[in-house]
């Protein structure tokens, strides 16, 4: 709006002429012009313009200059400053800030992973050690239990001959007192070798012989259920080591499991950690690098409107 008033006051101004109102006298028509030239200062009065008049080829041709002069457009120089931004030097301007802190959280975090790690492997190590040792320690005592029972049926053996031994000679001596009393009782009565006497060295023997089979049948017994001991206690005892050597057995396997479970979260747990604080890392870089060209771009800003202000547009 500003333009097309001060255009219109220039074509006024290109019809109007010298006021001519209050004016002092002038002798010469270059001091009326040298004091004319002053329009607008105090006490100055100017005329009424003379009237338009649309037939002068003068004042048409002032008029053509007037609008030409007010619409040629003003030259105003392009604004060619760059963002003084450089995007690989912000980057690693960014990772020499962060990247330290970084590895620093990584060396931290990694050395907690790897003792995880070594306390799984050394559990497993003593775990498998004291399954070991106390396997160990049941196989001597069920070794001990086996070679016990053997001395016992060796023992009980022994005992059951001498036994057998006792009873022979004992049964030997009673059939030879019982024949003696016998013979001196026939003898008192004068039956010594009659009949009678026959009859009786015949019930003697057959007493005899019943003695000795009931004493050797009491002894196969007693032999028998000796053996028959020890060869439970050998069987038990057997049953009972196979059974904990498959104790022992899924123990170890347990704890090799529990070693692997654990090394495998501790894996998982490492890769994870590692993720994060490197996205982390990224996104402070990241953050950095756009603040760095922020930045860039406010001054860039500046100088456009430094230049605008400079141009006036």
């Amino acid at each position: 709006m500003a333009w097309y008033t001060n255009t219109w006051d220039k074509l006024k101004g290109a019809f109007q002429k010298a006021p001519s109102v209050n004016a002092p006298e002038f002798k010469t028509a270059q001091e009326a012009q040298t004091f004319w030239g002053a329009y607008g200062l105090p006490g100055a009065k100017p005329a009424a313009p003379a009237p338009y008049n649309p037939f002068d080829s003068g004042a048409y041709a002032s008029l053509i200059d007037a609008l030409n002069a007010a619409s040629k457009p003003r030259y105003i120089p392009p604004y060619t400053a760059e963002i003084q931004y450089n995007e690989e030097e912000a980057r690693r301007r960014a990772e020499s800030q962060y990247g330290p802190e970084y590895e620093k959280k990584w060396a931290t975090m990694e050395e907690g992973f790897g003792t995880q790690r070594t306390r799984a492997a050394e559990d497993l190590t003593i775990g498998t050690q004291l399954e070991t040792d106390a396997l160990t320690r049941f196989l001597e005592q069920s070794g001990l239990t086996r070679t016990r029972s053997v001395e016992d049926l060796k023992t009980a053996l022994n005992s059951l001959a001498a036994q057998r031994g006792e009873v022979r000679a004992e049964t030997s001596y009673e059939r030879v007192r019982q024949l003696r009393s016998l013979v001196s009782d026939l003898v008192s009565k004068g039956l010594a070798y009659g009949g009678m006497a026959k009859q009786a060295g015949k019930e003697a023997t057959q007493e005899r012989t019943l003695a000795k089979t009931k004493m050797e049948r009491q002894y196969g017994e007693a032999v028998t259920g000796a053996e028959t001991t020890a060869t439970r206690t050998g069987e038990d005892v057997g049953l009972q080591e196979k059974e904990r050597q498959a104790q022992n057995k899924a123990k170890l396997a347990e704890l090799l499991q529990t070693k692997t479970r654990t090394l495998e979260d501790v894996a998982f747990q490492e890769k994870q950690q590692k993720e994060f604080l490197d996205i982390e890392r990224k996104d402070k870089i990241a953050i950095a690098m756009q603040s760095d060209w922020q930045k860039a771009f406010d001054l860039w800003e500046m100088g456009l409107e430094q230049h605008k202000a400079q141009y006036g547009y």
